[in-house]
């Protein structure tokens, strides 16, 4: 379980910190999105990444995204833990390719 657990990390923090800039303000933003400006990311970015995680992650596996932007690794390894092995190996290759995703249509 750690492997796929530093995986999705590894790939969440990849995906975070694409195009860091100051954060900007944005007026209802979602939970992913907010998370990822708290991260000093800027807005159209965040925005962006938010968009392509509603596509690619279901519920649990945002909330596991959202935890680690906000909660550092020990918060998404408890979500990911939750998940159970096969969901949280699934989880880090989505995670992988929406890094990849958001590295080409997020910049």
């Amino acid at each position: 379980m750690r492997f796929f657990t530093a995986a999705a990390v590894a790939a969440l923090l990849a995906l975070t910190t694409l195009v860091a800039s100051p954060a900007l303000a944005q007026q209802r933003p979602d939970d992913f999105a907010a998370a990822c400006m708290k991260r000093g990311v800027r807005e159209s970015a965040c925005t962006c990444q938010a968009k392509l995680a509603r596509g690619q992650l279901d519920a649990v596996e945002r909330r596991a995204a959202i935890a680690a932007m906000t909660g550092g690794q020990p918060a998404m390894q408890r979500e990911v833990a939750r998940m159970g092995e096969a969901k949280a190996k699934a989880f880090a290759a989505k995670m992988q390719r929406l890094g990849q995703r958001a590295k080409a249509q997020c910049a």
